[in-house]
């Protein structure tokens, strides 16, 4: 059976949201990005601006609402400045849902911190150029 090609093309979305120690709740999952039903994320990453400075460790797992809080990324140092690349999953979102960031503290609580998630994902189904 022949594959018929698919001319229609669409720009990859990005979303990003910023986010300080003060935003997030040790051991807390916060709603950070909606992704529409057919996204399919295919690149990504956290970028970490200012450490976070908790007493003794501090980490970010990058999830799905309901899903997986680690969907993503797994437990990560956020404990010094850098950027570290999420993992797509390789599949379409069946219905609409929501990325989540969860950090965990240890130790005195964090005096500073700030960073951002960004994705970049498309959805299934949409196209807003065509080839010729």
């Amino acid at each position: 059976m022949a594959l018929t090609k698919d001319h229609g093309r669409q720009p990859v979305l990005s979303a990003k949201m910023p986010f300080t120690f003060s935003d997030l709740t040790s051991g807390a999952i916060t709603e950070a990005i909606d992704l529409p039903g057919g996204a399919q994320l295919i690149d990504g990453e956290v970028v970490i601006t200012t450490a976070f400075d908790s007493g003794t460790s501090d980490a970010i797992e990058v999830g799905l609402l309901g899903v997986a809080t680690d969907t993503y990324l797994s437990s990560t140092s956020i404990a010094s400045a850098g950027t570290t690349a999420l993992v797509p999953t390789g599949g379409s979102l069946a219905a609409a849902n929501t990325v989540t960031i969860e950090w965990t503290a240890v130790g005195t609580a964090a005096t500073a911190g700030v960073g951002f998630v960004r994705l970049g994902y498309v959805i299934d189904g949409r196209a807003t150029d065509v080839q010729p």
